[in-house]
């Protein structure tokens, strides 16, 4: 199977790709376990997550099925499937994009499509990682996203991320938590007294 590198270095450079031919503005951000993993945590993760924004010169949102269409042509060697929000158990009801080699020889790709203002937010600012084609979400909003996903690892993670954190990070993912109003969500997994 093809490294987690060589994966996303594929994906980034389709997005370079997509972004060039059609002139929309991209940005894309890591998230997930990967996420997780390039910010030192160890932890397993077979998949690839990815959250992206797609816009057009007068900053009008372009729908994701113009890019699985654009994938679909280029990488005739995968699956490639899109879903709409309504069409998968997400309480957020993000569409994605479901990326599967037939041979199985790189991991799942999903790309999913950021639908609120924090998300967007958060994509532009993503940061640069060494060695990662792609940039990964800053680690506050990672714990946002985890906080609405709300699975175990996702707990596991949050609780890892927030040890990792300077006290002002800390009051920054607080404070971030109260404007999206699941504060209450962090108090019950992380020590919110040590602030």
């Amino acid at each position: 199977m093809k490294s987690i590198n060589a994966t996303l270095k594929l994906i980034a450079k389709e997005i370079h790709r997509f972004s060039t031919d059609t002139q929309y503005d991209i940005k894309s951000s890591l998230i997930g376990g990967q996420a997780i993993i390039s910010y030192g945590i160890p932890r397993t993760s077979l998949d690839i997550d990815i959250c992206m924004v797609i816009m057009d010169n007068k900053n009008n949102y372009i729908d994701g099925k113009k890019f699985t269409d654009f994938l679909l042509k280029e990488l005739p060697d995968f699956n490639i499937k899109f879903h709409r929000g309504t069409d998968i158990e997400d309480s957020l009801k993000h569409d994605f994009i479901r990326l599967q080699h037939k041979k199985n020889i790189y991991p799942i790709i999903d790309i999913i499509f950021a639908n609120y203002k924090w998300e967007i937010e958060s994509i532009k600012e993503s940061i640069k990682v060494k060695n990662i084609p792609i940039p990964v979400l800053p680690k506050k909003y990672l714990i946002a996203m985890k906080l609405k996903a709300g699975g175990l690892k996702d707990i596991l993670d949050i609780n890892d991320l927030f040890q990792l954190m300077s006290k002002k990070e800390k009051q920054e993912v607080f404070d971030l938590t109260v404007y999206l109003r699941i504060d209450k969500k962090l108090r019950k997994i992380v020590n919110i007294n040590s602030l």
